[in-house]
């Protein structure tokens, strides 16, 4: 038999419909192929997976059909919109912050544009923060992406209390097909008070308020087919921020970060997901890096069943550390499919030192979970173990948030 080189067929009309709210230009930014393209299955492929990713719609249909010539062909995308709105209230536990609750308000695709809008409140018996953000993925109708945050929170630790208040902005451009670079810039007071008798000499020579302004350079990397519950792909980051110096203030240092997250599809739909951090802190002109803004380790997204490790002052009491390494395993089993409600098993190591990087001092847990995504936004309740209690430390804790990690 004979094997014969086939046409180049060339997209002549791409057609978007259903689409009652989304602007055309939301979809149309979104597919790897445009008009005069040739025509490309795998390109295709690409554009559905971007269009999942912003989780506007609840369908997507690409359809192709004959053009008015040889050669040519049109392609129809069709799509059935979901409600992007959220109004959510909620209330959960986790180790750190004890009984917790939350309430947001958002608009994923603000006015069709593919904006987001929201505003969110974080109230535990530690820890109260408010936050506004606004996000616009093609700023100037550019491949730029650009979000705006303010935030005020107030975070009470065993000894003392944090009070902070900031404004932030990011900007991304796409440097390669997945690869995106970021720069951002935060500027922040914080104030740290109610200082008890007994801390130690370390915490009470940071009382008063302190000025942060910094830059991050971030190189990120993403690859997953879900931006929430990815079954494969990755998730790799590395991050540079440099706060004081030539941008003022009156902290000053540098702050290296790594992360990594790999998701691998196994059989009957569960999912393997392993995840790396490592993070470096260098403190700048002789300054001392303030207690909040070093390295922490436990409870939910780090050490599941553990609230604390590292350093500790002279009190007993957590300082941080300025090096850090987590690592995280697990295996995700989907229970309920049709409701979206999965079941977990993890192993969590990982710890923070004041220098250096100990593989011989990893603290370790493991445990098992529930997860599902719920109208309010995608819910965890998570047990977890520790495998190498220490004298004083509960065997295990629970954890229920709101939110994804990994």
């Amino acid at each position: 038999y004979n094997i014969g080189k086939g046409n180049l067929v060339y997209i002549n009309r791409i057609s978007i419909t259903g689409n009652t709210k989304t602007r055309d230009k939301v979809i149309r930014r979104e597919l790897a192929s445009v008009e005069g393209d040739l025509y490309s299955s795998s390109k295709f492929k690409k554009g559905y997976t971007r269009l999942n990713r912003l989780r506007y719609f609840e369908e997507i249909n690409f359809q192709t059909e004959k053009g008015p010539n040889e050669g040519l062909m049109d392609m129809n995308v069709h799509v059935k919109e979901k409600p992007t709105g959220m109004f959510s209230v909620g209330a959960g536990y986790s180790a750190v912050d004890n009984v917790i609750f939350m309430a947001q308000v958002s608009q994923q695709n603000l006015f069709g544009r593919g904006q987001t809008l929201s505003l969110s409140t974080y109230m535990g018996s530690t820890k109260t923060s408010y936050e506004l953000s606004f996000t616009e993925p093609w700023l100037f109708d550019m491949p730029l992406w650009s979000k705006f945050d303010i935030w005020n929170m107030e975070r009470d630790y065993d000894s003392y209390d944090v009070k902070t208040k900031g404004f932030g902005t990011t900007l991304g451009y796409p440097l390669f097909e997945y690869v995106t670079g970021y720069v951002g810039y935060r500027l922040t007071t914080d104030d740290i008070t109610n200082i008890e008798e007994n801390a130690s000499k370390y915490i009470r020579n940071q009382e008063g308020e302190l000025t942060s302004s910094g830059v991050t350079l971030t190189l990120s990397r993403v690859t997953t087919d879900d931006m929430i519950f990815p079954s494969k792909g990755s998730k790799n980051s590395i991050s540079i921020e440099h706060t004081g110096t030539i941008f003022q203030g009156d902290v000053s240092f540098m702050k290296y970060m790594a992360t990594s997250s790999w998701f691998f599809p196994l059989p009957w739909d569960n999912v393997f997901g392993v995840r790396g951090r490592a993070g470096y802190l260098q403190p700048n002109e002789g300054k001392e890096i303030p207690v909040y803004e070093r390295f922490y380790l436990g409870g939910m997204d780090s050490l599941r069943g553990l609230r604390d490790v590292g350093p500790v002052d002279s009190e007993g009491d957590p300082i941080g550390g300025e090096t850090m390494l987590n690592f995280t395993t697990e295996i995700v089993i989907p229970l309920v499919k049709d409701a979206g409600i999965m079941g977990v098993v993890f192993f969590d190591t990982g710890n923070v030192w004041n220098e250096g990087y100990h593989l011989d001092d990893m603290r370790k847990t493991a445990g098992v979970g529930i997860r599902w995504y719920s109208p309010i936004g995608p819910l965890r309740l998570e047990w977890g173990h520790v495998l190498d209690r220490q004298e004083g430390e509960p065997a295990s804790r629970w954890e229920f948030p709101i939110g994804m990690a990994m």
